[in-house]
C-alpha cells in the first residue's frame, strides 16, 4: 500500500495491491498511527516482523493482524531530503526480509519517488503553460492580467488608429 503527502504534511492513501490492504491503509490513517506513518515522519525503513508480538503501534497492529497480516516493512519515498510518502510490504506469515529483498525495495521507493516527483513537475507545467495560452491570460486579475482588457487598435487608412477611420492616431 501507498500514502503520499497530500500537503502540510497531511498523508493520504493512494493505492494498494489488493482490497484487504486498501483496508489495512485506511485503517493506519484513521487510528492516526501505522507503518507508513511511522516511515514517513522518521524518512526512513521501518519494520515490524512480527505484528502479533510487538509493542510497537499498538492501535495499528491488532488491526492489521485482525486483517491477516503478520509481518508489515515500511519504506519512506525520499527524493533527496524531501520525503513525499511512504508504502508498506506486508506479509501474512512472520519473519524479516533478507537483505535482497529490502534492497529491491528501497531501489523501488527512490524510481517511484523520483517518478512521482517527474510527474507532478510535468503537470504543474503543463497547467501553468495551458494557463499562458488561454485567453484571459493578459486581461484578467491575477498575477498575468491586470485586471483590464489590451486595448484594440484598428488598421485604417495609412496607418493605426484606435477606430477613428481618418488615418490618424488619438491617444
Amino acid at each position: 500500500g501507498i500514502l503520499l503527502e497530500g500537503g502540510r504534511g497531511v498523508l493520504r492513501f493512494v493505492a494498494a495491491s489488493d482490497e484487504v490492504v486498501g483496508r489495512i491503509e485506511q485503517l493506519q490513517l484513521r487510528a492516526g498511527e501505522g507503518p507508513c506513518i511511522r516511515a514517513y515522519e522518521t524518512a526512513s525503513t521501518f519494520a515490524i516482523p512480527d505484528l502479533a508480538t510487538t509493542d510497537e503501534l499498538p492501535m495499528f497492529a491488532p488491526l492489521a493482524v485482525g486483517a491477516g497480516m503478520r509481518a508489515v516493512f515500511s519504506f519512506a519515498m525520499r527524493v533527496g531530503d524531501i520525503t513525499v510518502g511512504a508504502y508498506n510490504i506486508y506479509r501474512r506469515q512472520p519473519g524479516e526480509l533478507d537483505d535482497e529483498a529490502v534492497h529491491a525495495a528501497e531501489v523501488l521507493a527512490d524510481l517511484a519517488s523520483t517518478y512521482i516527483v517527474s510527474a507532478d513537475a510535468v503537470e504543474r507545467s503543463t497547467l501553468l503553460a495551458t494557463q499562458l495560452r488561454s485567453p484571459r491570460a493578459g486581461r484578467g486579475p491575477g498575477p498575468l492580467g491586470r485586471g483590464r482588457r489590451p486595448r484594440r487598435r484598428a488598421a485604417c487608412g495609412s496607418g493605426l488608429c484606435d477606430g477613428d477611420r481618418s488615418g490618424t492616431s488619438r491617444r
